[in-house]
């Protein structure tokens, strides 16, 4: 495996020339805030709950996008193993597939499985993080019930040419190279890494009984090896600041191992995925109050994966399938300022086809498309001296579905619409006191699993009304004026859902997606900074929440959601001091459960960490001890996460760089 890791950097080392050689002298960049592009979300003009991931806190982190946006209130993610298994997210109990994923405002959740698995997403590739709890900003387009995360990938902003080598526990390797040049008024970022891991973690093995301990094993995980090539190339001309154009293509490989539950060691089932992404976006700003700001995008998406478990190892039977996802879509936004607010549209058109191989020649093979339109319309206003904003707002989508199948539901096609509405208000009353509150309506439409069907015993119902939620919420957001970089965030919540998308079987054991029943989230979520002396700052972030089922099956009625904690949190005491910085950081989670009827519970579990890092020169080295007291936690029951593990990075800008 070293000696794979070795081509990989030297493979990528003529990016890093690129970058080195278009510079000449040794230039000082200034950080500053992020300039806001046409299209893009103003915060000023957002009454939501919502959360920025700093690069740094990007850079920082290790474990992968998931375990970064769970330390945010509200949120909670899913792991089924080690590095590059596959995680998602739950934002307030709404699930992975009722939460939207974007990359740089392009939805990434798909028609085929609704869920976006953060697993194939390289973490570096970003230089910012915009997380949506509830109400999702109109620049976006599309809501979903729980909110949304934008990602925003790197390349605009003032980045140094720079290579990362790092290595961890569990046979770990990384390498990550990024350069930046001038051509001619365009400027050209390029991003390039590899990851691998074996996940070779011991953990220890139930074998199914928890209540037997005398078939407990500490052992190795079997099958969990991982690796992962990503390649990001940017270009954008800004010489003339009232048109500007973009692009930026994204092109991801994986390779991944699935273990079996109980670790059988002649495990071979596996999956790979590859993705190739492009955007073009051309961005029109007017003088101010005269004409109106426009941008205008086109964006394609490829995703192929090979699934094998030819021996029938993992699943309910042999499988061996190859599936293609072509996405196409236009979009367009379009906004008018004046003196009282702005007024925003946005429409968005999209195309998906989605066709599914058997390569056994079984009865797995179908093919399905979803033609999308989906349209919205704001004014955010402005009243009392800018103290008060409205933001009532608009959406309309309509699908329309076909699928071809091989033996289930032969032919089958489905079309419907929606409109929902959304208000969000927000109030300052001082510089350190506002207050906001927001409602909405926002539906989930089902997925091609779910209409379809596209696996062995599983029938579709292409019947299935889209799941709806109500979400409202109201917060207290206060910053502190004699401790600067002091704050503290404090939102109630509720959501009501309805016409939730269940599985259920039959006697024959033959399962079919239905709309069943509905749930009740009511939470809190707590946010607070608090900078002590000059030196040392407190994080500490916190959600309580109750996801009661109120299905009409009176086994699971009054139950919690399974997979959502009633109670989480994230706390971080740092310590920085020149070019040194030292933290503590703690997740714990409690009350939770892996099945509908609340009868296997998950164990509650508080894991400590440790991090250094030292920036010397142009030498940044980060290093990390994760899971101090080695707890074993399963977010899947049955499939463990890595215990206590170190990882160590070594960063080389050859830029210098002042923040």
């Amino acid at each position: 495996m070293f000696d794979s890791f070795a081509r990989s950097i030297a493979l990528l080392l003529p990016l890093l020339a690129t970058g080195v050689c278009a510079q000449t002298l040794d230039p000082i960049h200034v950080i500053g805030e992020d300039v806001i592009e046409v299209g893009e979300v103003e915060h000023s003009e957002f009454t939501g709950s919502h959360t920025s991931l700093s690069a740094e806190q990007i850079e920082q982190e290790v474990a992968g996008l998931g375990p970064l946006l769970a330390h945010e209130s509200g949120i909670q993610f899913k792991q089924s193993g080690g590095v590059g298994s596959y995680s998602s997210i739950s934002v307030r109990a709404a699930s992975a597939a009722q939460t939207n994923v974007f990359l740089d405002g392009v939805l990434l959740n798909n028609a085929s499985s609704g869920a976006v698995d953060l697993s194939q997403l390289e973490l570096l590739n970003l230089s910012r993080i915009d997380v949506y709890r509830g109400a999702t900003p109109l620049q976006l387009g599309i809501s979903n019930i729980g909110g949304a995360v934008n990602l925003r990938s790197g390349g605009n902003e003032a980045s140094e040419s720079r290579i990362r080598l790092g290595f961890g526990s569990f046979d770990e390797r990384n390498v990550h190279i990024s350069a930046q040049t001038d051509l001619n008024g365009w400027k050209l970022s390029t991003k390039a890494s590899r990851v691998m891991a074996k996940n070779n973690f011991t953990f220890n093995n139930e074998n199914g009984t928890p209540l037997n301990l005398s078939d407990d094993k500490r052992e190795k995980r079997n099958n969990s090896d991982f690796s992962r090539n990503a390649f990001l190339l940017k270009l954008s001309n800004n010489n003339d600041q009232s048109n500007q154009v973009d692009a930026m293509l994204q092109y991801t490989e994986r390779e991944q191992g699935l273990p079996h539950w109980a670790n059988r060691s002649d495990t071979q089932t596996q999956i790979d995925n590859n993705t190739l992404q492009l955007q073009v976006n051309r961005r029109f700003s007017a003088e101010v109050g005269s004409d109106w700001n426009h941008s205008e995008g086109l964006y394609f998406n490829r995703s192929v994966e090979a699934y094998d478990d030819s021996y029938s190892q993992i699943g309910l039977g042999v499988q061996s399938t190859k599936s293609i996802s072509n996405l196409i879509g236009l979009k367009s936004y379009w906004e008018k300022i004046n003196d009282t607010g702005t007024f925003s549209l946005h429409v968005d058109g999209r195309q998906e086809l989605l066709e599914q191989e058997d390569k056994l020649g079984g009865s797995n093979a179908f093919s399905a498309s979803r033609r999308e339109i989906s349209s919205a319309a704001q004014y955010s206003l402005f009243a009392f001296n800018d103290k008060l904003l409205l933001t009532p707002s608009l959406r309309w989508q309509g699908i329309s579905d076909n699928y071809d199948g091989v033996l289930r539901s032969g032919k089958n096609s489905n079309s419907q619409s929606d409109a929902t509405a959304q208000i969000g208000m927000r109030w300052e009353h001082s510089e350190q006191l506002t207050l906001s509150a927001n409602a909405g309506q926002h539906n989930r439409e089902p997925v091609f699993f779910e209409l379809f069907g596209d696996r062995g015993l599983y029938l579709g119902n292409a019947s299935l009304k889209p799941e709806k939620g109500t979400n409202v919420d109201v917060g207290v957001q206060w910053l502190s004026a004699s401790l600067p970089g002091s704050s503290l965030n404090v939102t109630g919540f509720a959501s009501f859902r309805d016409e939730l998308i269940v599985s259920v079987y039959d006697s024959r054991g033959i399962g079919r997606s239905v709309n069943s029943g509905k749930a009740q989230v009511l939470g809190v979520e707590f946010d607070s900074q608090l900078a002590i002396k000059k030196h040392w700052q407190f994080k500490l972030n916190m959600t309580w929440q109750s996801a009661e089922n109120l299905s009409n099956a009176n086994a699971f009625n009054g139950k919690q959601l399974p997979g959502e904690a009633q109670f989480a949190g994230y706390a971080q005491l740092r310590y920085h001091k020149g070019p040194y910085k030292l933290w503590y950081e703690s997740d714990f989670m409690q009350q939770r459960f892996y099945d509908t009827a609340n009868l296997l519970a998950a164990e509650d579990f508080v894991v400590h960490s440790l991090g250094f890092s030292m920036l010397y020169k142009k030498l940044h080295t980060v290093l990390l001890l994760k899971n101090l007291t080695d707890v074993q936690t399963e977010d899947y029951n049955g499939f463990p996460k890595p215990g206590r593990s170190f990882h160590i990075n070594f960063t080389y800008n050859f830029q210098r760089r002042v923040s």
